[in-house]
């Protein structure tokens, strides 16, 4: 694209096509709008659009709308993958037809020459970047490890178990021990009550996530190195660890 048609392609500009516009059924938020007066607004996100259809029919309101056929600009529009990699040379022109998000071969397996996902994660300013979380852990001086998604027991000394036994606790209570604030707030300490959170609680779930701990990294550092045959490479250290991590069907039991 010439500098010339990219600044004739800025703004959103009308078609000069010969048809007309086409009328377009009104969406929630178009039908909310024209129903709403100062003294009640109607929330889009709480009424089906039929209903919506049905009030605005009963005050012969239009329930179609017509919109002009436009070609929108760019400006103002966030920029895409193949966009950003393009500006940053990542993309092959001789093979620009074969990219996709995630561009997989025959037998299953993901291209990363050819995603545009994995490209974009190969960069070091993406795959370098903190989350918001960790930057917000650093300016309080505290320092954030992200660990795997939906597998609290790698948080470490089994605190997420804890946790659940207290949710699990405090809604079996009656609810007139919840409806004040004082007796509220005693449920509340009851939850983290020594009779409730045990020692043998305490010792027995940091045990469990030790077990996935010990498990998840014998799968990693030793299973490999087993399947390759390459014994050498695996102390004594990491074949008892090995041994003691939990098999994977006990995992998935629990």
């Amino acid at each position: 694209m010439t500098a010339t048609e990219q600044n004739e392609r800025r703004l959103d500009r009308a078609r000069t096509e010969a048809d007309p516009p086409k009328p377009r059924n009104k969406t929630n938020r178009d039908l909310a709008t024209e129903l709403s007066v100062p003294a009640h607004v109607i929330d889009p996100t709480k009424f089906r659009l039929e209903k919506l259809q049905e009030m605005a029919s009963a005050q012969d309101i239009p329930l179609t709308k017509i919109v002009p056929n436009v070609d929108a600009g760019w400006v103002g529009k966030q920029k895409g993958l193949l966009q950003v990699l393009w500006g940053r040379g990542w993309i092959d022109v001789s093979r620009l037809d074969d990219q996709a998000i995630t561009k997989k071969y025959d037998a299953g397996a993901v291209d990363e020459e050819l995603s545009l996902q994995c490209l974009m994660e190969s960069c070091l300013d993406f795959a370098n970047e903190i989350t918001e979380l960790q930057s917000m852990g650093e300016k309080m001086g505290v320092r954030v490890i992200l660990t795997t998604k939906f597998h609290a027991e790698m948080a470490g000394e089994g605190i997420e178990y804890l946790w659940g036994v207290s949710k699990l606790w405090y809604p079996s209570k009656p609810l007139k021990l919840k409806s004040k604030k004082a007796s509220f707030l005693q449920l509340v300490r009851g939850c983290l009550d020594p009779k409730l959170i045990t020692k043998e609680k305490v010792r027995s779930f940091s045990k469990r996530a030790r077990s996935y701990i010990c498990a998840y990294y014998a799968f990693e550092h030793t299973k490999q190195n087993i399947n390759n045959n390459d014994k050498e490479t695996i102390n004594h250290d990491e074949i008892a660890l090995l041994s003691c991590a939990i098999e994977y069907e006990k995992i998935e039991q629990m």
